[in-house]
């Protein structure tokens, strides 16, 4: 396995920073600082330099610093013991350039998996709880860093879909549909479906035994969990399905069947998990899919993955916690954790004898603890 880290980061007008050069730690990285100090700020940056984009808002404009309209995002990295520079520059009314060692880069598709990283932070529990959409965004994030294929397949598949709902649209207005037109749409549509339902459903199928033994790990046992991977592709062909539902398609001017209504279904001790889950449950649950996630990518590419902890352990026991470090600490990768409380973490990094970096953050500068 190749291991990467970044070294070196440098920030001018990202978020609440002016300037900011910060280095880290090849291993364990611990933020502290008060709420709203720029810890989230800094593994955001990270994150941005990584996917080329934030894990925040899709929007850039949310980052620019108070009064300026644009940001750049410098790392230096070190990945199979070879140096990376890699640049970021975003501007109002500008298209976005990135580059890697001065090279420009064509688009955002040409940085994914160059450097792998994953981010956990408290609002991805409402990956479990929100609507289908956010599940399969995530599947889709992870497949794409792995199969540009894949990226491919489902821009043409959601450019299509796209034509077909604006097509349903006009005709349940007139009264009138064209039956060669949505045919064509339908044989444009089955193409790509295939390939996007048969990833989904290998990436599944792999993360199965991983994600219920992470969540055992990390409960301690307590519980147990179940992944389901629900498509309606399972038990039919995509013409199939549409020709199906094209009555119900006119009425409700909407493509009601398709790989967009593919789902994850979780459940914990046989309970639907987003009905029933705790916060501490439900937080434990979308860490062990997104470790799982992480443990797949790392397979498919042979990097092990930077991993971007923001502020997750409230609500979370301290033996979950202990748990959670001990798995990805001991791996040889390069962690990143932010968090308010120096109180709940040091005692267990003595514990489980790890050495760590220490960056606070104060009066919106950085040093060293």
């Amino acid at each position: 396995m190749n291991h990467i880290s970044i070294e070196l980061l440098g920030l001018t007008n990202y978020r609440n920073y002016d300037r900011l050069k910060v280095a880290f730690g090849s291993g364990l990285n611990l933020i502290t600082g008060m709420n709203g100090a720029g810890k989230t700020t800094i593994l955001d940056a990270i994150y941005y330099l990584c996917n080329g984009k934030s894990f925040f808002t899709h929007l850039d404009r949310h980052i620019y610093k108070t009064n300026q309209e644009f940001f750049r995002i410098t790392g230096q990295f070190l990945k199979a013991e070879s140096n990376l520079d890699m640049s970021i520059v975003s501007s109002l009314g500008k298209k976005k350039t990135l580059s890697i060692d001065e090279k420009p880069l064509k688009s955002i598709v040409e940085l994914m998996g160059v450097i792998p990283a994953f981010a956990i932070a408290p609002k991805d529990i409402l990956i479990l709880l929100d609507s289908s959409q956010a599940r399969r965004r995530l599947l889709d994030k992870t497949i794409s860093h792995s199969d540009k294929q894949y990226l491919h397949n489902l821009l043409k598949y959601n450019k299509t879909l796209k034509l077909r709902n604006a097509y349903l649209k006009e005709a349940s207005k007139k009264g009138i549909s064209d039956s060669t037109y949505l045919d064509s749409l339908d044989v444009s549509l089955a193409e790509p479906a295939r390939y996007i339902y048969k990833a989904r459903s290998e990436h599944i199928s792999a993360l199965i035994t991983q994600f219920e033994a992470l969540y055992k790990q990390l409960s301690d046992g307590k519980e147990s969990v179940s992944l389901e991977y629900t498509s309606q592709l399972s038990d039919k062909t995509l013409v199939q399905l549409l020709k199906t539902d094209l009555r119900k398609d006119l009425i409700t001017a909407k493509t009601n069947s398709g790989i967009h209504k593919d789902d994850l279904y979780i459940s914990i001790d046989g309970q639907a998990i987003k009905k029933y889950g705790s916060q501490g449950q439900l937080k434990t649950a979308i860490i062990a899919l997104k470790l799982a996630q992480m443990q797949w990518m790392e397979s498919i590419t042979s990097v092990v993955s930077i991993l971007l902890l923001d502020d997750i352990f409230d609500k979370l026991d301290k033996q979950r916690v202990k748990q959670l470090l001990a798995k990805v600490c001991h791996e040889g990768r390069q962690v990143f954790i932010s968090d308010t409380d120096n109180e709940r973490l040091l005692p267990i990094f003595g514990e489980l004898n790890l050495e760590y970096n220490q960056l606070i953050i104060a009066d919106g500068t950085v040093s060293n603890g």
